[in-house]
């Protein structure tokens, strides 16, 4: 099995993304409690969108973080597959995530004139795109759906029935 050992400037860097994770996900906590998904004392009013944000936060780190020491690890990789290539031994690469999607995404928004080395990816693309894309920065309104049957007006003799949202807040839309 091949082991790499991260250099001291790599931890470093390691720590200091890990610390921007950390201070993302303190403000995740306060963003959902501004846009009114969980109240004050943190009980929980939209529980399908916090589910999204935290699952949407936790994918973003574990992609991040699983492309940084990929990055790291790299160069132990290069060598090791020169030195078994040396050998005359066959090498077998498994590419577990290609970022493709993301590259499109960020082709698309270069110009022609643009060198291809502006639209390269780093593992701080997730995290832009995240805070650009993701962070919770909509007010959330509670809604309840109240079936209704023979629902009529006394006056006109009118009579419906259906679903009724009645707002108990603001809808998603109003944006912080």
């Amino acid at each position: 099995m091949l082991e790499h050992a991260l250099t001291p400037a790599q931890i470093e860097i390691y720590d200091a993304y890990a610390i921007s994770f950390r201070t993302i996900h303190q403000n995740l906590d306060a963003a959902l409690t501004a846009t009114g998904v969980t109240d004050a004392s943190g009980e929980t009013n939209a529980s399908a969108a916090r589910a999204s944000a935290k699952s949407c936060f936790e994918s973003t780190k574990q992609r991040f973080f699983n492309h940084l020491l990929l990055g790291m690890k790299a160069p132990t990789i290069i060598r090791a597959i020169a030195d078994d290539l040396a050998a005359g031994n066959a090498c077998v690469i498994l590419v577990v995530s290609t970022g493709e999607s993301l590259l499109k995404r960020r082709l698309e928004t270069m110009d022609a004139e643009d060198e291809l080395v502006e639209g390269a990816l780093t593992p701080r693309d997730y995290v832009l795109g995240y805070l650009e894309q993701s962070f919770p920065i909509y007010a959330q309104k509670l809604v309840e759906i109240v079936r209704l049957s023979r629902l009529g007006c006394l006056w006109c003799g009118f009579r419906a029935s259906g679903d009724i949202g009645i707002p108990l807040g603001l809808i998603s839309g109003s944006k912080f």
